[in-house]
């Protein structure tokens, strides 16, 4: 896409963060979480589902975060630097 624009790559990056959650509730609850992903997952689900889907997805990030110490979302990260051609 960077060359397709009129640009080169000068150097490029690519890297992740860890983001570590108490629990489910916690995973869900987050500044980050809610406009990074739940409103997409919320539009590919039944309106009329929706209640039932997320009670379930919680219940069962609770029940795996218990059993494994928390939740660990890995986030991959990428920087690119380009110059106009």
């Amino acid at each position: 896409m960077f060359s397709d624009n009129g640009f080169k790559v000068c150097r490029h990056f690519e890297e992740s963060f860890e983001m570590k959650f108490l629990d489910g509730s916690a995973f869900l609850n987050h500044y980050f979480v809610k406009p990074g992903w739940l409103t997409t997952w919320i539009s590919i689900f039944p309106k009329e589902k929706l209640k039932e889907i997320f009670l379930t997805l919680e219940q069962n990030l609770n029940y795996y975060s218990e059993k494994n110490g928390g939740l660990t979302l890995t986030v991959p990260m990428a920087f690119m630097e380009g110059e106009k051609i």
